[in-house]
């Protein structure tokens, strides 16, 4: 359409052309005499001016000539060009909305090392962080009962199956990765479990509750298979697992920042989280603030791009903040608070059973405690019935 619009325009530049004449030329006419030049010249003036006047309605009426054969010239061209092909939207599409989940709760641990024993705080925020073999598969939160303890899912282990004697083989996820670069291989199982009974006293008590041998816990059978080894079958091996002292471990870089006078590297777990887990650090501020963001993994995905867990002591601060929607959850409150929750307008309060497992640690490092036998003496003295009978009959507030 453009060339051909292009043409018809030099077309009418070239005719326009040709019908402008030159300018006549006003002067005596030759021969005439000089007394018949005022009159000669007024009569030519009023002959140009009709000529002119002639001129520029040719003009005009050539223009309009040319316009409406342009114009028609145009529409016949459209008319004989195809349809245009249907256009097809292109297929959108919609980037995962970032998304951070805010956890307010009463407390935060000064640590992150899974071997430091430093109460409920630093076990609720483990437990979350964590990567196990195992998870317990836990119950739908308007259940009222417990899963059975042998009831779990894989985590870090894709599948497994209990021997004869009472031993479990794990078959690993592969192309799991740790937020260091490194992938989970069998070795960092067995260097988890042993660095873990070596510095923790729970996590010793625990395998012992779960009958896991401590002096040689896993045998590598393979870059991603082991064998959690037990002196005897335990109802419990599974749970037990599943609890956060059994995690995993990206020993490679655990490994890397051991140093004489911290054979441990107990100092940079500290403040680093090692674990193959779902989400990696981005920020630590003991006892007040943690900050992560996702760590990707093949074939699982990620509720949240980055989770945000905040130290805010005061329940009546955290509620505050749960209403004005500038946090996602909290937990840890009174009954008090909790019915305050239930009557809050855009808030959901909700009780659940829990799959955590509390234990009563005698700290052995004092005199007493460090025999055997007085801890036994101890388990066996105690009156469990006595201490769980209140819950069960409703004498003491949900905490």
């Amino acid at each position: 359409i453009m060339a051909v619009a292009a043409m018809l325009a030099a077309t009418a530049i070239a005719a326009s052309t040709e019908i402008v004449p030159p300018p006549p030329t006003v002067g005596t006419a030759p021969g005439a005499s000089p007394e018949a030049a005022p009159l000669e010249n007024y009569l030519l003036g009023v002959s140009e001016a009709l000529e002119q006047r002639l001129q520029d309605r040719q003009i005009k009426d050539g223009v309009e000539d040319f316009m409406d054969a342009l114009k028609a010239t145009l529409d016949q061209i459209l008319r004989e060009l195809p349809a245009p092909p249907p256009v097809e939207a292109a297929p959108t599409t919609t980037a995962p909305e970032a998304t951070v989940f805010i956890d307010l709760v009463d407390a935060l641990p000064v640590s992150l090392d899974p071997a430091d024993d430093l109460g409920s705080a630093f076990d609720s925020l483990e437990s979350s962080l964590a990567g196990t073999l195992v998870r317990p598969a836990g119950r739908p939160p308007s259940s009222t009962t417990l899963a059975p303890a042998e009831d779990v899912v894989g985590y870090l282990a894709r599948s497994w199956r209990q021997l004869a004697g009472g031993d479990y083989l794990f078959d690993l996820r592969r192309g799991v990765r740790s937020p260091y670069g490194h992938t989970l291989t069998a070795a960092d199982v067995r260097f988890s479990f042993m660095r873990e009974l070596a510095r923790s006293a729970t996590a010793r008590f625990l395998a012992g509750v779960a009958k896991i041998a401590l002096r040689d816990p896993i045998t590598v059978l393979g870059p991603a298979s082991v064998r959690v080894n037990v002196t005897a079958p335990g109802a419990l091996t599974l749970a037990v697992l599943g609890d956060f002292r059994f995690a995993v471990l990206d020993s490679r870089a655990v490994q890397a920042h051991e140093t004489p006078g911290d054979p441990s590297a107990h100092d940079w777990l500290s403040g680093h989280l090692a674990f193959y887990g779902a989400y990696e650090l981005s920020e630590f501020d003991p006892g007040r603030k943690l900050l992560l963001h996702v760590n990707p993994q093949p074939g699982a995905p990620h509720a949240f791009s980055g989770l945000a867990i905040e130290a805010v002591p005061s329940a009546t601060l955290r509620l505050s903040d749960l209403g004005a929607n500038e946090a996602s959850h909290t937990s840890g409150l009174d009954w008090t608070g909790f019915q305050a929750a239930a009557r809050t307008s855009g808030l959901i309060a909700q009780t659940m059973p829990a799959t955590a497992v509390s234990t009563l640690v005698p700290n052995e490092r004092f005199g007493p405690f460090a025999s055997v036998l007085v801890r036994r003496a101890i388990s066996l003295a105690s009156d469990w019935f006595s201490a769980v009978r209140p819950a069960a009959s409703s004498r003491i507030v949900p905490m």
